[in-house]
């Protein structure tokens, strides 16, 4: 669906930039700072969590979702949703990030650890 060569440029530097790891509006983990995923994997950021990663050597393609519960109404996306019998995380806030915990990562912190963290589970 999408030609080999351009996936293939997706995950090496743009010979623009060759000092960043970024191609074709993706980054890429050409230079390993993603340091438990391939290094042929790329990925795209989006608002809210979402992202989504291409993984060539693992044959692999992973969508994140994020945001929070209003994302999802029926009358912005068009599409049903389940019943939401359950209210018990309608309050839920993740852990402040603060100089003695990690906290909840959100961004591309948490974007890359679900890189890492998903191609571990599929090579293990």
């Amino acid at each position: 669906m999408v030609p080999a060569d351009y996936v293939a440029l997706c995950g090496e530097p743009s010979p623009f930039n060759p000092h960043c790891p970024f191609s074709l509006m993706f980054e890429n983990n050409s230079d390993g700072h993603v340091a438990g995923a391939p290094r042929d994997a790329f990925y795209k950021s989006g608002a809210g969590g979402f992202g989504i990663f291409i993984v060539p050597s693992l044959d692999m393609v992973i969508y994140k979702l994020g945001g929070n519960n209003a994302q999802y109404d029926p009358a912005l996306t068009g599409l049903p949703q389940p019943s939401a019998d359950d209210h018990s995380r309608d309050d839920w806030r993740p852990i402040p990030r603060t100089p003695f915990n990690e906290g909840s990562l959100g961004g591309d912190d948490g974007l890359r650890r679900v890189l890492e963290m998903v191609t571990a589970a599929v090579r293990d």
